[in-house]
């Protein structure tokens, strides 16, 4: 984490000091608006693995849609909004092997140049996760029995984009957050607990310009939220979508 805050602030002060630099690109026509960014919509794959002691012992697929906006104003004052509903037979279909997110998030745009910047943000959100596999009782190995395993989560996440413009058609955006969670668990509807977890999330994308206004984009996820770094739930997917700038 300490590395993580290190790497803000170095941006923040290459961001000042190249300010007037950036500003005198062919990128400042955009910021003529007083609100730009986009919004986005895609088909998503999940998968999700259950964990226990470190070790894989069930995973399920769900898939479905996912959308997403981010909204700039002349400042570069960012608001980042998410929201993926996935399922075992797709978005609507099921109420088993399900995979719920939402998320807001407050962040700076930092231009550092005219083909890098960085999105640093804090964010709040919501999650359900729902798999028919094997229930372990926990800090133990001992099998309980099959059936609905149940996650609830608010969570709270900090962390940052980094967007690289290739040339005028290609962008690649890494994300990295580090995530806080307290979790509310069910076996079968009834109540087992609750939990603090925590872990890293990470996503790559690669953005093409199919013109002046949409982009086509591919992503990959990985996610984890684990208590005492050994048992929870890990996401990872993939999603392709489709882009409205403005």
């Amino acid at each position: 984490m300490k590395k993580f805050l290190l790497l803000i602030l170095a941006a923040t002060a290459v961001n000042m000091v190249n300010a007037e630099e950036v500003q005198n690109t062919d990128q400042k026509n955009s910021w003529d608006r007083e609100i730009h960014g986009k919004v986005e919509a895609g088909y998503v794959l999940v998968k999700i693995d259950t964990m226990n002691d470190s070790d894989k012992v069930d995973s399920a697929n769900a898939n479905g849609i996912r959308f997403n906006g981010t909204f700039v104003d002349q400042t570069g004052l960012t608001l980042k909004a998410s929201l993926i509903n996935a399922t075992e037979n797709g978005p609507f279909f099921s109420k088993r092997d399900m995979y719920r997110t939402a998320s807001v998030g407050v962040g700076f745009y930092l231009p550092v140049h005219t083909k890098l910047s960085f999105i640093p943000t804090i964010s709040y959100g919501i999650s359900k996760i729902q798999v028919d596999n094997t229930y372990y009782i926990p800090n133990t190995t001992t099998v309980y029995k099959r059936g609905d395993v149940r996650s609830d989560s608010d969570m709270i996440g900090l962390g940052t984009d980094i967007i690289l413009n290739i040339n005028e058609c290609f962008s690649v955006t890494a994300q990295y957050q580090y995530s806080w969670s307290h979790s509310s668990g069910y076996f079968n509807g009834d109540f087992q607990g609750k939990s603090s977890t925590s872990g890293s999330n990470y996503s790559i994308s690669g953005d093409y310009n199919l013109n002046e206004k949409y982009t086509a984009s591919l992503a990959f996820a990985l996610g984890k939220s684990l208590c005492n770094e050994k048992n929870g739930f890990r996401v990872s997917g993939g999603m392709l979508s489709l882009a409205r700038r403005f």
